[in-house]
């Protein structure tokens, strides 16, 4: 399946196969893969909860008002966004960019004083590592249609529930559920709900001015 591919059939599962678990080996591909995702100076600040005891999906269920795919779904993953990346990974990430990029000891200087200034001026980190955690949701998910698993996002439930629950520290952000698993079987495929075209979503260099570039075959 190629990536447009993946894109044009990923839909959220109305219902999961409660009887097929998610291997290990898929889990940490797919993991893998959504870390791949960009993120400001390449901190990469989201964290991933892995839940696949019953009890705790029903704990993430309870918190999450009832949601139906975590009554199905074998596998939730808890999205969080690290406030502090830097504090903690900065040197290493540094180092892998020093080596990859062949940055001198000048250039790894004047980068790593940027960000420090730049993280120091940020005004809202928690939402900065949530925004940098979405892009790497949906990296996910798409990777997910692509490996013939089904993904839910799961944007409605209880922060400080999950927070205790889970032993969440309060510096990280919990940015959302994504419920993951494989489609039940002969369920129908979802057919699209269709999406608005690009000439009532887009303008060309000045907000309101018409989209004259058409649409995709």
């Amino acid at each position: 399946m190629t990536a447009e591919e993946a894109i044009r059939r990923r839909r959220s599962a109305p219902r999961f196969d409660p009887g097929r678990p998610v291997p290990d080996g898929p889990i940490v591909r797919l993991l893998t893969l959504a870390g791949l995702a960009p993120s400001k100076h390449n901190l990469q600040p989201w964290r991933w909860l892995v839940v696949r005891q019953p009890g705790n999906l029903d704990r993430l269920r309870r918190a999450s008002y009832a949601h139906p795919a975590l009554g199905e779904a074998t596998v939730a993953l808890v999205v969080l966004g690290h406030h502090f990346p830097h504090r903690s990974h900065w040197g290493a990430i540094l180092g892998q960019m020093q080596a990859g990029a062949s940055l001198g000891p000048e250039a790894s200087g004047r980068l790593d004083a940027e960000v420090r200034r730049d993280l120091a001026s940020e005004p809202d980190l928690p939402c900065r590592a949530c925004k940098d955690a979405a892009f790497a949701s949906a990296t996910l998910m798409i990777a997910a249609e692509g490996l013939g698993l089904a993904t839910a996002p799961i944007d409605r439930f209880d922060p400080d529930a999950i927070r205790d629950d889970f032993g969440i520290p309060v510096d990280h952000a919990l940015c959302g559920l994504i419920a993951l698993g494989y489609p039940a079987p002969g369920h129908a495929e979802v057919p699209s709900l269709g999406r608005l075209p690009l000439s009532e979503l887009c303008f060309e260099e000045h907000f309101g001015q018409p989209w004259t570039l058409g649409e995709a075959d």
